[in-house]
């Protein structure tokens, strides 16, 4: 089967989904191609191309907007009441949506979406660009890889197409959001198979490195990298640096192709006089490399994790790897770090700086938290169980 796999890159999680769900497809036998549909418009060239990017763009920069700067509760959780804000929201997005399929044919004709059988999305943007190739009877699928409340549900569900999604949970919002029960099924979050298969392992690794105090620790950024995430991850560097020197902490730190964060941390280390052989700074070049050399860190080494509560946080729930967490940016992260903390005690680095050193020596804890993460028993195989739907 011709298969296409779209994402948008407002942040590194939706292409990492997107490439999970790629990964298992193409060991199964399929032609699976990724692709970014408004980065591939803009490569093209001409002015047609270029009017239909910066087209594109109005939706992104206004949803992204709306996500930083909308005020939602933390405390509402998951299942949060919007109130009179439902409205507004469910406003914008419609309109979003519809400016999307009004340029949508010209991007798919342009793309040559209507060449694929399938076309699997993992970002509503991108499935909404992607509905012109129904005329051609392609079937276009949207998943939502997060677990949402109801301000995400109404910015993730895609009318007349299938949604996949991950929880029943997220299910029953997306149909209180106006989907019709038959469009919504729950398949899982779509995470990288080989992580899934080999969470056991890693987790017992975690348990064990946590009990004896060995200490190594992942400070991720994605591709969105805000500031205030940049200069916590300083922060967290100059508080362990007299740790790291001692040889008691080891530090890896992704850069997320930020090249401007790259400069001051390079800055920050030769300040701090830090050991070469106590960091690790993996100055990512592509967003393959970025998830790539992520995971590999969480297959061998990293026993602690810091970065905001984005799709990070169902590789904590796969894999027990304890998560801090740098402040949400945007609805669904508030909703993903709700979603963590009914698992385990797992605190923001805010409740902690100034005091990291003395939590991170609590061995026991680390491990309790661990524990309540691993046994979640969330529902992983979303890449798996797409791919198994797909040939069914």
């Amino acid at each position: 089967m011709k298969i296409a796999i779209t994402f948008l890159l407002t942040g590194s999680g939706h292409y990492r989904e997107a490439l999970a769900i790629k990964k298992y497809l193409r060991r199964s036998g399929h032609e699976v191609d990724l692709i970014y549909p408004i980065e591939n418009i803009k490569k093209k060239g001409g002015v047609a191309a270029k009017v239909i990017y910066y087209i594109s763009t109005i939706p992104i920069n206004i949803t992204e907007f709306i996500f930083q700067h909308f005020s939602f509760s933390k405390t509402n959780g998951l299942n949060e009441n919007l109130g009179f804000r439902t409205h507004i929201v469910k406003i914008v997005f419609a309109v979003i949506s519809l400016m999307e399929r009004i340029y949508g044919k010209l991007v798919s004709k342009s793309l040559g979406l209507e060449k694929y059988d399938c076309i699997i999305s993992t970002h509503p943007m991108a499935t909404n660009l992607s509905l012109g190739a129904l005329k051609k009877k392609t079937t276009v699928i949207n998943v939502c890889p997060d677990e949402v409340g109801m301000a995400g549900a109404l910015f993730y569900k895609v009318n007349g197409v299938l949604n996949l999604v991950n929880s029943e949970n997220v299910r029953s919002l997306f149909i209180k959001a106006g989907l019709p029960p038959k469009n919504v099924m729950v398949l899982g979050h779509p995470l990288d198979t080989e992580i899934l298969q080999k969470r056991k392992k890693i987790y017992e690794r975690v348990q064990k490195d946590l009990k004896k105090g060995k200490m190594c620790i992942g400070l991720y950024i994605g591709g969105y990298g805000p500031k205030s995430q940049q200069h916590a991850i300083f922060d967290v560097i100059r508080e362990l640096s007299e740790e790291e020197k001692k040889g008691n902490i080891s530090l890896k730190i992704l850069t997320g192709l930020h090249r401007g964060f790259e400069n001051e941390i390079n800055h920050l280390i030769t300040e701090l006089g830090l050991r070469e052989r106590g960091i690790e700074i993996n100055r990512t070049k592509t967003y393959y490399e970025l998830v790539e050399v992520g995971h590999l860190w969480m297959l061998d080494d990293i026993n602690v994790m810091f970065s905001r509560p984005s799709e990070l946080v169902f590789y904590s729930l796969a894999t027990g790897i304890p998560h801090i967490l740098f402040p949400p940016v945007g609805i669904q992260e508030l909703d993903m770090f709700s979603l963590l903390i009914r698992h385990a005690n797992v605190l923001e680095y805010q409740q902690i700086k100034g005091s990291l050193k003395k939590y991170l020596t609590r061995g026991d804890e680390l491990a309790l938290v661990s524990r309540g993460l691993y046994n979640s028993n969330y529902n992983l195989s979303g890449a798996i169980n797409i791919g198994k739907f797909i040939e069914a």
